[in-house]
């Protein structure tokens, strides 16, 4: 007869964290954020936009999505958009349905632009400046690198200017030639 496995643990780094993995069960993955990286996340709420990069495989969305099972208030909205290589237009109106349950009339008009360019980076401004929202509401874009456009740094910039202090949009992307 076989002996019987034992719970393996697992310390990782200086904080002392442990895994316990129990052989022949289910194993319920657990994601350990750095202190460091929990910390970063936690500003979330204190600024309009905030961007995720690094390379691919670094897990960027893994760390917003816990981060968000953690700490997301119980009256706050979130709304997640996965940029997936579609056409422009799909990619914008994905986009554009985000706002849709905060404001059906902004992303109305925010699909009627179409696409990015640089004229719409203007009406794209005035609509999420008119936004009037009083609860806390998160918007992630995921894969924003997969958006086919030339003035991404524009959107970005654009978008950190909304002005709502309940309003906070997180972009996690890959390096595309971001100026810090």
């Amino acid at each position: 007869m076989p002996a019987k496995s034992r719970p393996q643990i697992m310390t990782q780094g200086k904080s002392r964290r442990q895994k316990i993995v129990m052989p022949g069960k289910s194993r319920q993955q657990k994601i350990y954020l750095a202190d460091k990286l929990k910390n970063e996340l936690a500003q979330i709420p204190f600024y309009p936009l905030t961007v995720v990069v690094s390379p691919s495989g670094f897990g960027k969305t893994t760390a917003v999505r816990e981060y968000f099972k953690e700490c997301l208030p119980d009256d706050a909205r979130l709304y997640w958009y996965t940029c997936l290589s579609e056409n422009s237009s799909a990619e914008w109106a994905g986009i554009c349905d985000l706002f849709t349950d905060i404001n059906s009339e902004t992303a109305k008009n925010l699909k009627e632009l179409e696409f990015l360019t640089p004229e719409s980076l203007i009406h794209i401004s005035a609509y999420l400046k008119d936004l009037r929202i009083n609860k806390e509401t998160y918007i992630v874009i995921d894969n924003f690198q997969l958006l086919k456009s030339d003035i991404l740094q524009d959107l970005i910039n654009v978008m950190s200017m909304h002005g709502n202090p309940h309003l906070h949009i997180i972009i996690i992307t890959q390096n595309f030639g971001i100026k810090k």
